[in-house]
């Protein structure tokens, strides 16, 4: 293992960004893949909600679209990623909801790679981030979810960095998590794993000083 070792974390023998060619290696054969990325009827509906938005500049508080409940209330959880969504398709058409999908998962598995090489070995973390290739390939479809993965990844990633090394995450993910709540509703798991973390860090803490002091942070976060 020793062999295949890098120079430096997150570096190639060649200077170049280990993640990043990762990255390059997934998105290139995504883009010859879409059949499979659209082959999801619901991003016909996606770019709808989104033609509407971008067309009356608001996001829709009743049913606009169905015929049996038009008039029902009615918002839309991801209205930000289908206003992004129909605004490619309208621009590029389906080759820009493949590109776009392709470099959302690109991305996300660039980014794990990245946050697995501060502590696994190279080759530890390639495979790790194979396995969770493997894992996300079947939901790879032209949907809200998969522009939300790499935050997703991100905030998961910052998160247990804070926590591994003792100290409460950065508040610049504050900003981060709103974007993800308008992009789509998998931020809930965001939530509920800082609340997990947060209460770990209580728990575990060596004191009643420590234990207030995390609790504070964690809190304010």
């Amino acid at each position: 293992m020793a062999e295949l070792a890098v120079d430096a974390p997150g570096r190639s023998r060649f200077g170049l960004s280990l993640p990043l060619l990762v990255g390059l290696a997934v998105y290139a054969p995504l883009l010859f893949a879409a059949p499979a990325l659209l082959s999801d009827p619901d991003t016909y509906w996606h770019i709808a909600a989104g033609r509407w938005m971008i067309a009356h500049h608001a996001v829709p508080d009743h049913d606009v679209f169905s015929f049996s409940m038009r008039g029902a209330p009615w918002t839309p959880p991801e209205w930000l990623a289908e206003v992004v969504i129909a605004a490619l398709y309208d621009k590029f058409g389906w080759v820009g909801l493949v590109m776009a999908t392709a470099a959302s998962a690109a991305a996300a598995l660039a980014i794990l790679l990245r946050a697995l090489l501060h502590s696994l070995t190279p080759v530890q973390a390639l495979i790790a981030t194979v396995l969770a290739a493997m894992l996300v390939i079947p939901h790879l479809l032209a949907r809200p979810h998969i522009l939300a993965l790499p935050i997703l990844v991100w905030w998961t990633a910052a998160l247990v960095a804070a926590r591994s090394a003792d100290r409460t995450p950065s508040l610049w993910l504050v900003p981060l998590s709103m974007l993800w709540a308008n992009l789509h509703s998998s931020y809930m798991l965001g939530l509920g794993l800082a609340a997990m973390l947060a209460a770990e860090a209580v728990l575990l803490a060596s004191d009643r000083l420590a234990r207030r002091r995390a609790a504070r942070g964690w809190g304010l976060f």
